[in-house]
């Protein structure tokens, strides 16, 4: 559940969103590489007690699909997250990304909706 919580927060949808490509009606579309290029913070650095309120929302999550409980994982996982540092990386990703494309447009690994 924990791994679940680190999903299902805002920095990560910001990540995908910034990375994945955008088509109508709201339609996202993320590949492989943008799930591997996802930075998480370092969860050694987690106390016991995050940890187990972070599963314990997950786990409301779940069974609930109360997107309120996504703002408090967000916050929780607020403390250990560097937005800058994030921010940074993901440019940084993308512009790698950008000019790979250009070479490999037809590489299409596959499709999560």
């Amino acid at each position: 559940m924990f791994m679940f919580a680190l999903l299902n927060n805002y920095y990560t949808y910001f990540q995908l969103e910034k990375s994945g490509k955008k088509y109508g009606a709201g339609l996202l579309k993320v590949q492989r590489y943008d799930i591997e290029n996802l930075v998480f913070p370092n969860i050694d650095e987690f106390s016991s007690e995050d940890i187990s309120k972070l599963q314990e929302l997950a786990k409301s999550l779940t069974n609930t699909s109360n997107t309120e409980l996504i703002d408090e994982i967000t916050t929780i996982i607020s403390k250990y997250s560097s937005v800058f540092k994030i921010a940074s990386f993901i440019s940084n990703k993308l512009s790698m990304r950008r000019s790979i494309i250009l070479f490999c447009r037809s590489k299409e690994v596959f499709k999560l909706n």
